[in-house]
């Protein structure tokens, strides 16, 4: 059985190329990541790196089976042929809750 835990919305993504032997990265976002510059650069090994900021972080008291959600509406307005979500994505997807 696969449970949900938490929750976020991911409204802003950054990604960040090697440049000149380091990574241009503002200052304010380290203090964010929790990380340093050189921390970044022996993480990054050179290729690209990527930045999620968050909000509206829920972490839920009781974990929500996965079954009590479904694949959002897509823009056109129809629904997937099959919305439930039945096993955890590969890294993220967006989901709406089942309305009892």
């Amino acid at each position: 059985m696969s449970l949900l835990y938490r929750q976020y919305l991911c409204r802003t993504h950054y990604k960040h190329f090697r440049e000149n032997g380091g990574y241009y990265i503002p200052e304010e976002q380290f203090g964010i990541a929790c990380m340093t510059m050189a921390e970044a650069r022996k993480y990054g090994q050179g290729k690209p790196l990527y930045a999620w900021r968050i909000s509206d972080l829920v972490i839920y008291d009781k974990p929500k089976e996965l079954s009590e959600f479904h694949k959002p509406i897509m823009p056109t307005g129809l629904r997937y042929e099959n919305d439930a979500i039945a096993r955890p994505p590969q890294s993220w997807c967006y989901v709406e809750e089942v309305e009892q």
